[in-house]
């Protein structure tokens, strides 16, 4: 049985369509035309309009399963382990692994030098995203590199 009102129903709303305008790009020698490059900016008034429509017509053709979302959200929760250590990497005299902890966004990334017969890392954190960009929807750290000597770190970062 669906909660979903068919396409032949009188009361289902209508899905936008996205206006075509053919843009043409030439890459080595090959040209190709893209109807809906114009989707592309994101700061497009039409864009977001267009989006915006997208996505109430999403809401409307799934408004009947909004319980049925929680009930499969809480149970992929219940099934996560939110806490969690990742199995620590020895690199060089370092010990390298992440952790994440339970409703922090980003996870720790942790280094720790190794020790004389040190078999499993102590817990210190290298940097935790959560308090390098307080405020911010996203922090994503496009790449990292430590230097051979290991006492220089450096992140290439976005906000």
């Amino acid at each position: 049985m669906s909660t979903v009102p068919s396409p032949e129903s009188s009361s289902a709303p209508t899905p936008p369509i996205a206006k075509q305008v053919p843009t043409e790009r030439t890459h080595h020698g090959d040209t190709v035309t893209d109807p809906y490059a114009w989707l592309a900016d994101p700061k497009d008034p039409e864009v977001i309009a267009y989006l915006e429509a997208e996505n109430a017509y999403t809401e409307a053709l799934t408004a009947g399963l909004g319980d049925l979302r929680s009930a499969v959200f809480d149970e992929i929760r219940a099934r996560t382990q939110e806490t969690d250590l990742s199995v620590p990497v020895r690199k060089g005299n370092w010990w390298r692994y992440t952790r994440t902890v339970e409703g922090q966004q980003y996870s720790i990334q942790c280094r720790r030098l190794v020790r004389d017969g040190e078999v499993t890392p102590p817990m210190p954190a290298r940097f935790m995203r959560s308090t390098m960009a307080p405020g911010f929807l996203l922090l994503s750290i496009a790449s990292s590199v430590t230097m051979t000597t290991h006492g220089v770190w450096s992140s290439s970062m976005e906000m």
